[in-house]
């Protein structure tokens, strides 16, 4: 895909989930072994809360992989630049987005991409980091 066509998916992205970085409430608990967790700790904090949405499932360790793979790459990452993972048989990787603010909020759109148990998953999401540092899934 050509920097230009990223920077227009990127931006519509961007529009659309606007408003929903201010909103931070509301969770729903799910295991922790489950494809999408609504918070990304930062090392050594425990996740908070988790989406319902298991499309793949992930044995304990490629879901800490995963998680450590997502905060990487919202603190770190340069935008456009995958973070990989592997665990065991499972794979993926996280491709951040350029940084921006929401109100006091330092925010990103990412996508991910889940390779486990000969099963592919991809998505986007967007994210805003949290005083304690963890990062909070807003879409």
């Amino acid at each position: 895909m050509s920097v230009r066509a990223v920077e227009l998916v990127a931006a519509s992205i961007f529009l659309l989930l606007a408003a929903g970085c201010s909103q931070t409430t509301g969770t729903a608990s799910a295991p922790a072994s489950t494809v999408a967790t609504t918070v990304v700790p930062a090392p050594g904090q425990a996740a908070t809360a988790a989406t319902a949405a298991p499309a793949i499932t992930l044995d304990a360790g490629a879901a800490r992989a995963r998680k450590d793979a997502e905060y990487r790459a919202l603190e770190f990452g340069k935008t456009g630049i995958p973070v990989s993972w592997r665990s065991g048989k499972s794979s993926g990787e996280v491709v951040p987005g350029a940084p921006y603010q929401v109100n006091s909020y330092s925010c990103r759109d990412y996508s991910y991409t889940l390779n486990a148990g000969g099963t592919t998953q991809s998505a986007r999401a967007s994210a805003c980091r949290q005083a304690n540092g963890s990062w909070q899934t807003v879409s």
